[in-house]
């Protein structure tokens, strides 16, 4: 038969869309970065004597170096870095800081801080609980960031280790930014770095819908940002000063949004039960399809499920409870549970 009549529950899946969100997740990239090679070298630091390490550029930040001391005492990696010749972030894309990384022998970075320039030149000191880690530093739109950018600018070298070297071929996790939208920065406005980087966070958690599924988190985020903007417009010094303050609360409101969003590549998902045609290798038509079509991908969020009362009516008692809802499809006012499972 070239088509046939099947009772069937019917089960519509349609990936989550957006608009475009300004960062993109990459997983298990195979380099660090476009302009370095497709390995670094990571250190397994031993108790006691210190280690010395030099930075190389990447072609970001060709006249970039630096230096730093790793000492391994007592279970923790004590770190110190020293940059000089950096660019300024923003010349670079979307970015207002400089963020250090540990990276681990599997590719998972770990955020040991932010380098603030003062001219082209920035320090930091900090502390990791790894023993066998690369250090990079890569240009960042804030800086509460959970993975490096593409924008790799140092990665380190050995000047004198007192540990055995190992090849790491890439990072496990990645952002991409080329989606957001770079700031304007005049020098000369003297901008606090905190400022521009409020204004990145709460900009990415804005493309990424936080408005619609955290409302209340991405209103303190923006009211926030708002009192660094006007703190920063003062006239008086006092209140002037308080704007880097309040912009960091703000990047910190704005990341903690994140926990309130879809998980990335979460699908929703729409299921409707009854008689449809199906044509093999065609496609399917009827009712049921279009019904689970449009709760799927007109209705249900990244991550729930939306099923129809004649589907709830076939579950059996160890489904749970679902969450009753009235909905619209093409219409008609339908009766549709919810099921979140991200």
């Amino acid at each position: 038969m070239s088509a046939m009549k099947r009772t069937i529950a019917l089960l519509a899946l349609c990936l989550a869309t957006g608009p475009v969100a300004g960062q993109q997740v990459e997983k298990k990239v195979g380099i660090v970065a476009e302009e370095i090679a497709s390995q670094m070298q990571a250190f397994s630091y031993k108790e006691g004597p210190k280690s010395y390490l030099l930075f190389r550029s990447t072609a970001l930040a060709l006249a970039g170096e630096g230096d730093g001391v790793v000492e391994f005492q007592d279970g923790r990696s004590n770190v110190e870095i020293s940059v000089r010749k950096m660019p300024q972030p923003w010349t670079l894309g979307p970015y207002a800081t400089y963020v250090l990384w540990a990276v681990s022998i599997d590719g998972r970075a770990s955020n040991l801080g932010s380098i603030e320039l003062t001219g082209d030149r920035g320090k930091l000191q900090t502390s990791t609980a790894l023993a066998q880690f690369a250090l990079i530093v890569s240009a960042e739109p804030h800086f509460a960031v959970s993975a490096p950018s593409r924008a790799v600018v140092l990665q380190n070298l050995a000047d004198s280790v007192r540990g055995e070297a190992a090849l790491i071929s890439g990072l496990s996790r990645r952002m991409d930014y080329s989606r957001l939208t770079p700031q304007v920065v005049d020098p000369k406005a003297r901008l606090p770095s905190d400022l521009i980087q409020a204004r990145y966070a709460v900009r990415i958690a804005e493309l990424a819908e936080a408005e619609e599924y955290a409302h209340d988190r991405y209103a303190k985020a923006r009211d926030l940002l708002a009192a660094a903007e006007t703190a920063q417009a003062s006239k008086k010094y006092r209140e002037r000063d308080t704007a880097p303050m309040i912009a960091r609360e703000a990047v910190q409101a704005a990341v903690r949004i994140n926990k309130a969003l879809p998980a990335d590549g979460a699908v929703s998902i729409g299921i409707d039960f009854g008689r449809f045609l199906m044509i093999p290798g065609e496609d399917c038509y009827g009712d049921p399809v279009n019904v689970a079509y449009k709760l799927g991908e007109d209705l249900a969020r990244p991550g729930e499920i939306l099923v129809t009362a004649s589907v709830r009516a076939r579950l059996d008692a160890g489904a749970g409870a679902l969450r009753e809802q009235q909905v619209s499809v093409a219409g008609l006012e339908l009766l549709a549970y919810s099921v979140v499972y991200a």
